[in-house]
């Protein structure tokens, strides 16, 4: 494989906020990408609703006219994994659609930047994790 978190997961490994129940329990390190981020707790409350509550007639995550599919078939999950399922419990927020078509017509429409504009939840989420690895974070 080439992420060896991959492979780490593939062999019991996990990630955890807390301090480790088990020896494979990895804690936050941006080494591999897991950093621990404080957000307020009205803004993780706005968001866990709009997951929850915000789906559509498949189960998958809705925001504003758009659904949001999930993966189907995620690799480092070991065993049997039922796809449909796993894409309600997931979501995927793209710029372009898959293949690479659509650009910036499609993010604006349907893609991350329509969630972002649709989502006020979302969007501080994920201008917290850019204020921490120094980005700037998405206009409203």
């Amino acid at each position: 494989m080439k992420c060896w978190i991959n492979a780490y997961l593939r062999g019991g490994g996990g990630f955890s906020l807390r301090q480790p129940e088990r020896s494979l329990t990895l804690q936050p390190s941006l080494s591999y990408g897991l950093a621990s981020l404080q957000l307020s707790p009205r803004v993780a409350a706005d968001l866990a609703k709009e997951c929850t509550s915000g789906r559509d007639r498949e189960g998958f995550l809705k925001i504003g006219a758009n659904s949001y599919p999930g993966y189907a078939g995620y690799t480092a999950i070991p065993g049997v994994v039922n796809a449909k399922e796993q894409s309600r419990a997931t979501a995927q927020l793209a710029r372009n659609k898959r293949g690479g078509r659509g650009g910036l017509s499609y993010d604006r429409d349907q893609g991350l930047q329509y969630a972002l504009d649709n989502c006020e939840a979302l969007r501080l989420l994920v201008g917290e994790v850019c204020k921490h690895l120094g980005g700037r974070p998405p206009q409203p």
